[in-house]
């Protein structure tokens, strides 16, 4: 890298490139209204952003997926300013170019760096500082680290005999970058060790909540924010920060960078009218289905033979019913017809028959089962990846097992031919 000018330090100086699954490009969009859908002791904190497409007509569909680009937080790109003795180059134009004194082949940028920029710029924008480090970065660090002790740390840590340490205080405990260190101050590696080693700060995926055929100049999300600070994703973090001001004070204009990601089968398009419809939504993941509840209501309106003879079928799951979220507009919903029923679960509502959605599913076993394997029927599913889907999946082989009495390999086999045919489709997050 070689620099010299100071260069203007603003978004405008910013390039996003290469960005992952675009159909869009990136695009600054203010927020338009936001509120807390719910918060307390018992109950993660949801809030819904709704941005103003005005000036970025695009066609999406309800369930569409977009991109939030988040950026380091100033506090943490400060400290690695200064920890890495960087305050003197930090706003000085940068030429990125590979070194020709490289002995590794076929050696190039990463497509995503800009070509000029700043130090600033790319630990703020560009390089994700919180991610754990791998043992080849660790190896590398250990040239740039001039105490013996934090320099045996480092070697141990990378070595083939150290495998234990690095999972038990690396993988396990989640050390970042960051968190290095600060456990190992007087390691100072230059920005190109950064750049080849730091993975991409990579944007966050948001399902779209809301119809373009009602507010086609608007674009719905809900997201939840975690109690433990520790445990708070970056673009979360970002966000919610964004609210607070929005909320203190809404002649403050806030704006993010986001696109809209390739299509994917998730979502409600015109053909599910002549479907059955199962949806099954748990916490923020009902959000989705509300927009997918608007444009079927909205497509119905514009239908000339009226309405047709499919159902629909609504699965919640939340903690306490007066938490459960857009609870009225779901029963307004019913009350149009939009669905044909709807089914709550309530987890820690202590005189709850139906604690979690798959209670809901045994106790209407039959009649799931045989909507669910009429060849008309898609199931759409928005929940944790890591358990919760795992077991709703479960519970429904086990219905099919009962219901239609065959053995739970088959049972799973049917599930995975419709997976395979798009007819049970998943929207998770990790």
């Amino acid at each position: 890298m070689s620099g010299s000018e100071t260069w203007n330090n603003d978004k405008e100086s910013v390039v996003y490139n290469a960005l992952p699954f675009a159909r869009t490009e990136l695009l600054n969009v203010p927020i338009k209204s936001a509120r807390i859908l719910c918060q307390g002791d018992d109950v993660k904190k949801v809030i819904e952003i709704i941005f103003d497409l005005k000036d970025h007509p695009v066609d999406f569909l309800p369930g569409d997926t977009i991109g939030i680009q988040p950026i380091n937080r100033d506090q943490d790109v400060n400290f690695l300013i200064d920890t890495l003795e960087l305050s003197s180059n930090t706003d000085k134009k940068v030429n990125l170019s590979i070194m020709k004194t490289t002995q590794k082949k076929a050696a190039k940028l990463p497509n995503y760096l800009p070509e000029i920029t700043t130090n600033r710029i790319l630990l703020r924008n560009y390089l994700n500082m919180y991610s754990a480090p791998k043992k080849l970065f660790l190896r590398a660090l250990v040239e740039f680290t001039d105490d013996k002790r934090e320099r045996l740390l480092l070697q141990i840590l990378c070595s083939k005999e150290g495998g234990g340490f690095y999972n038990q205080y690396v993988t396990e405990k989640g050390m970042t970058f960051l968190d290095l260190l600060k456990l190992c101050p007087s390691c100072k590696p230059p920005m190109g060790i950064l750049i080849e080693h730091l993975p991409r700060l990579l944007p966050r995926p948001y399902s779209v909540a809301n119809s373009s055929l009602k507010s086609p100049k608007e674009l719905k999300i809900v997201f939840s924010v975690l109690t433990d600070e520790s445990q708070k994703g970056l673009t979360t973090e970002m966000l919610e920060e964004m609210v607070e001001k929005f909320l203190k004070n809404k002649n403050n204009p806030c704006s993010v960078n986001l696109y809209f990601r390739d299509e994917n089968a998730f979502k409600y398009t015109q053909d599910d009218l002549n479907k059955n419809i199962i949806m099954i939504g748990i916490g923020c993941g009902i959000s989705p289905f509300v927009g997918f509840l608007e444009h079927k209501f909205e497509l119905e309106k514009q239908l000339v033979t009226g309405k047709r003879d499919f159902k629909t079928w609504l699965f919640s799951g939340s903690r306490y019913c007066r938490n459960a979220l857009f609870r009225k507009e779901i029963c307004d919903f019913l009350e149009a017809g939009t669905i044909d029923e709807y089914f709550e679960s309530n987890s820690r509502e202590v005189d709850s028959e139906f604690k979690y959605v798959q209670d809901q599913i045994v106790s209407n076993a039959e009649r799931f089962v045989n909507l669910l394997l009429c060849p008309q029927t898609k199931i759409y599913v928005c929940a944790d990846g890591n358990e919760i889907s795992k077991k709703i999946v479960a519970c429904i082989e086990e219905c099919i097992k009962s219901v239609c009495n065959l053995p739970i390999e088959e049972a799973s086999d049917i599930l995975k031919d419709m997976r395979r045919n798009a007819r049970y489709i998943e929207d998770i997050w990790l």
